[in-house]
């Protein structure tokens, strides 16, 4: 099971508060994205979130993770799905926690606003993204992953969502099943080497 790190000291005032508001008045209709009601501002203002603690850094440079085939490649470069999850859970076991982003049809926007809204974090998402009229995005951010059952279909990565802390997820997560399709154009995984400043 992957390392799944959490604590230390908040600055107030920075957690999640908009609910189900967007901040983006233009691309956001009503009832889409889980959106209740559009708005260009959010609850919190910039300057009310307190800066301290705070940590200096020097150079961020952002890191593909591989995980797809190179087709491009002579001979071309085949990844298979174990070498794809390998990858990434060497990066979660180096401390680094992972960019994930992904498109999918707009349908499947409004099947993710109901699991994250009805279903509880113990729930798998068991959705594969990929859609042939892709209008949408969202990422995420995997901070662990379980693959300790004797099932593989039943490991999962634990994704942290950026939606706050409903009552049914009190710490705002997601289990995702490791079964994807890592090949598709509709995923990426990145993840960031930063250097801090002491």
């Amino acid at each position: 099971m992957g390392v799944l790190r959490g604590g230390g000291r908040m600055n107030s005032n920075a957690h999640f508060n908009d609910g189900g508001r967007c901040c983006w008045l233009c691309a956001c209709s009503y009832g889409g994205h889980g959106c209740d009601r559009p708005t260009s501002e959010t609850t919190v203002l910039a300057s009310s979130i307190s800066t301290k603690p705070n940590y200096r850094i020097d150079p961020v440079i952002l890191e593909v993770v591989s995980t797809k085939s190179d087709y491009d490649s002579v001979p071309p470069k085949l990844m298979t799905r174990e070498q794809a999850i390998a990858n990434i859970k060497s990066v979660l076991e180096h401390g680094k926690a992972i960019y994930f982003g992904y498109h999918w049809g707009e349908d499947k926007d409004e099947r993710f606003s109901d699991f994250w809204k009805n279903d509880n974090e113990e729930t798998l998402w068991d959705e594969q993204f990929p859609s042939p009229n892709p209008r949408w995005g969202h990422a995420l951010t995997c901070v662990g992953y379980d693959d300790t059952d004797h099932d593989p279909r039943k490991h999962y990565w634990i994704l942290l969502n950026s939606w706050g802390a409903p009552e049914k997820r009190p710490r705002g997560l997601i289990r995702m099943p490791m079964s994807l399709w890592y090949n598709d154009d509709c995923y990426w995984w990145y993840t960031f080497d930063v250097e801090w400043n002491e």
